[in-house]
């Protein structure tokens, strides 16, 4: 019987410490990806029994996976350190977006270009103008992952993003291409690791924190009281995705080694909790059937899991493939959105890479920290 399995196609030193890594969603940037680094940089001490200033810098290395047989950036841009990365689910103003957060509490956003680069066009500020203190913005998510179809027409959507001060900041991106902070609260007691939107109703929003709670908040009704608060996670709450096929629908993890399976109306207690043996730092849904979940799970390596129909809560979800070709944190990872025909077609081109037809097959980035290593791999779903 025939298994689901990795083949690692690259390998790529990225020099300092990698922890994201993002496909471009959309034609004709679909086979770019980006890579995020955070490298710490302890400068000489000040003054006697004082501690070293820390540096945090970072890079964000543009690539294009074409008929070639080395992986090389076309683009390096030196920067803040990267704590998270995500592209835009549709053209804005007709534009293809990319949105950074950066270890100095700063929400970047970028577009690519024709030649296949980035250029900075927006900058904001989770800080506001008066807190001075040291704030890590440490994710972001997009409004408009189900808005496909409204391509280019589509001006105005929102961003969100969590802080290492236990906040979350909610931005509008204007018709002017303008980072507008429209609000801002304080949801966690420790940093709050992750933010994300419900893909179905934009105006909910969920969180999670290092004080291992999974909150909910609805601007409509106000922020002064999330909507829910579930403790069901045993540590930090540090990763959340909805699904944007399969309503109600979103998966949670966690610094305690499992990933959760929710139902937005019932919060009370996950569908499902399965296994991951390691902390669960990043998940993504599969950007063609939403039924798979690829995870970085930080010294637990990176795994695929099966959820074959999230409306039957009967079905259990299990790992049925894992990458080990990292040998340190995993904390990036990425589906590709080439489709069959098109990494069919790259595979023809390259002879040296060997695939059978491009059937169940997908492309994938995964990234590692300490031994700052980005790997590109041909993923291939056997049958079921």
């Amino acid at each position: 019987m025939a298994t689901s399995k990795f083949t690692t196609l690259y390998e790529w030193d990225t020099v300092q410490s990698a922890d994201s890594t993002e496909w471009c969603p959309l034609a004709p940037g679909q086979s770019i990806f980006v890579c995020g680094t955070y490298q710490i940089e302890k400068e000489d001490k000040v003054a006697e029994n004082t501690s070293p200033p820390t540096t945090r810098h970072g890079r964000i290395y543009v690539f294009e996976l074409a008929d070639v047989l080395q992986l090389i950036p076309h683009q390096v841009i030196d920067l803040p350190a990267v704590l998270d990365m995500k592209w835009s689910q549709t053209y804005i103003c007709g534009k293809i977006l990319l949105g950074v957060v950066t270890a100095t509490a700063k929400l970047l956003l970028f577009e690519l270009i024709e030649d296949k680069t980035l250029i900075q066009i927006a900058e904001a500020s989770v800080l506001g103008n008066t807190d001075t203190k040291e704030v890590l913005a440490l994710s972001l998510d997009w409004s408009n992952a189900r808005c496909k179809d409204m391509g280019s027409a589509q001006t105005e959507v929102h961003i969100i993003v969590s802080h290492s001060q236990g906040g979350a900041n909610l931005f509008l991106l204007s018709e002017k291409q303008e980072l507008v902070m429209i609000e801002k609260w304080l949801g966690h007691e420790y940093e709050a690791w992750i933010a994300a939107f419900n893909y179905w109703e934009s105006s909910v929003t969920l969180t999670g924190g290092d004080d291992c709670i999974l909150k909910g908040w609805d601007v409509r009704s106000g922020l002064s009281s999330p909507i829910f608060i579930n403790r069901s996670h045993n540590a930090g709450v540090t990763s959340l995705h909805s699904n944007a096929l399969f309503e109600h629908i979103f998966v949670s993890g966690s610094y305690d080694e499992s990933l959760r399976f929710w139902d937005l109306r019932k919060m009370k207690n996950p569908l499902h909790t399965t296994e991951m043996f390691g902390g669960v730092w990043r998940v993504k849904w599969n950007p063609f059937t939403f039924d798979t979940l690829l995870t970085a799970c930080m010294h637990g390596g990176f795994n695929v899991v099966d959820f074959k129909n999230p409306i039957q809560s009967e079905h259990q979800p299990q790992i049925f493939a894992s990458y080990k070709n990292h040998e340190s944190i995993a904390y990036g990872a990425d589906w590709s959105h080439l489709n069959e025909a098109s990494i069919k077609v790259l595979f023809t081109r390259n002879k040296n890479i060997q695939t059978a037809n491009g059937k169940n097959a997908y492309i994938v980035s995964t990234c590692s920290f300490y031994d700052h290593k980005l790997c590109i791999s041909l993923f291939t779903k056997a049958d079921t």
